[in-house]
C-alpha cells in the first residue's frame, strides 16, 4: 500500500463507464462505492484512473481528477446527483448494491475525459494485482505522473 496516496486506479463497472461516456453535458461524475472506501484518503486534485472490470488485457478508459467525497444514504445520493451517478433512472439506482447500512461513499470526479483509443495499463508502468483488481489501489506520486 502507498503511504502517501497521490491518485487512485480503479476497476470500474463497464455499464457505469459506458453510460457516463454517452452523457456529454455533465460537469462532474460520481464514482460510488458502499459505504467507506480507502479512496477517501485521496487529496483533492489527485488523478483518478479507471480500467474496465472484466477486460484483459487491462486498458485505461477514463482519467479524471478527485474533487472530494461524501457519505450519503442511497436516497440522498440519488436526490443530489441523479444521472451523474452513472445510472439512467431511479428504478435501476434502487438495484445498486450498497452497504448494509444503506450508506454509499460518493467520490466527485472533475476535469475528466474518456479515452477513445484506450492505452494498455501495462504500458503505463502501473500494475494491478489480482487482490486489488476488485477494488482498486492507490497510486504513488511517480505512478500518478
Amino acid at each position: 500500500m502507498v503511504d502517501d496516496p497521490n491518485g487512485w486506479l480503479c476497476v470500474a463497472d463497464p455499464d457505469w463507464l459506458d453510460y457516463l461516456w454517452r452523457q456529454p453535458d455533465l460537469h462532474s461524475l460520481i464514482y460510488y462505492k458502499g459505504p467507506y472506501r480507502p479512496t477517501t484518503k485521496l487529496p483533492r486534485g489527485a488523478p483518478f484512473i479507471c480500467c474496465r472490470r472484466g477486460e484483459t488485457p487491462r486498458r485505461i478508459h477514463f482519467v479524471g481528477m478527485f474533487n472530494g467525497y461524501e457519505v450519503l444514504s442511497r436516497r440522498e445520493a440519488w436526490n443530489r446527483y441523479h444521472r451523474r451517478l452513472g445510472v439512467p433512472n431511479h428504478e435501476e439506482w434502487q438495484n445498486v448494491k450498497v452497504g448494509a447500512d444503506d450508506l454509499i461513499s460518493c467520490h466527485e470526479l472533475v476535469n475528466y475525459r474518456f479515452i477513445d483509443d484506450a492505452p494498455l495499463l501495462e504500458n503505463s508502468g502501473v500494475t494491478l494485482t489480482d487482490a486489488a483488481s476488485s477494488m482498486g489501489r492507490y497510486l504513488s506520486e511517480e505512478e500518478a505522473q
